[in-house]
């Protein structure tokens, strides 16, 4: 059909992560791909960062369509995780042994990010192959989001009776606040 498309995976490091002067080169630079005769569809994912890029220019903002997948829900979405890890074990030549909270238990620790969650799957199924079993169970979720997380098994998600109870992502949310205030400072004096 002669359409192309050009796919920019974790985009928030590409436009947010400069100065403000780059950010507007680097929004040029796409919109100039949207026009003329050889049009570029670009396609921008990443963390939810990515879409405070609109602010930066109204034009790209009206350009964009912005789709912002909602969290994964543990009382709708508990069949469907329990589907796609099936699908990947099935993939993979291995079978899931796994028990009835696991999927409630890889939402929360996937900060309910579809994403995420996959990735732990992903790295769960990995820990299984390569420790040469033929069944994917709660230990392998729990080592591969160990090496996620950096945590003790008493913090871990997977192990810890008190599971929501654990504080998730507080560093992170402190060095998130630091840097919005660092990157609006930048473009304020950009």
């Amino acid at each position: 059909m002669g359409i192309t498309v050009l796919w920019l995976d974790e985009a928030q490091d590409l436009v947010m992560a400069q100065s403000a002067n780059e950010t507007e080169t680097t929004l040029r630079t796409i919109k100039t791909l949207m026009q003329g005769e050889n049009v570029v569809i670009p396609i921008l994912s990443g963390t939810r960062r990515l879409g405070e890029m609109p602010s930066f220019d109204p034009q790209v903002s009206r350009r964009f369509t912005k789709i912002a997948p909602s969290d994964l829900d543990h009382s709708s979405d508990q069949d469907n995780i329990f589907g796609m890890i099936d699908a990947y074990c099935n993939e993979a030549g291995i079978s899931a042994r796994l028990p009835e909270d696991l999927a409630v238990r890889l939402m929360t620790g996937s900060r309910y990010r579809f994403g995420r969650a996959i990735e732990t799957i992903v790295n769960a199924i990995e820990c299984a192959i390569l420790d040469g079993e033929v069944f994917l169970t709660v230990d392998h979720f729990a080592e591969a989001w160990a090496m996620q997380e950096g945590c003790d098994p008493g913090s871990n998600i997977f192990f810890a009776p008190d599971w929501m109870s654990i504080p998730l992502d507080a560093e992170a949310e402190e060095y998130e606040q630091a840097r919005s205030k660092r990157q609006k400072k930048k473009i304020e004096r950009g």
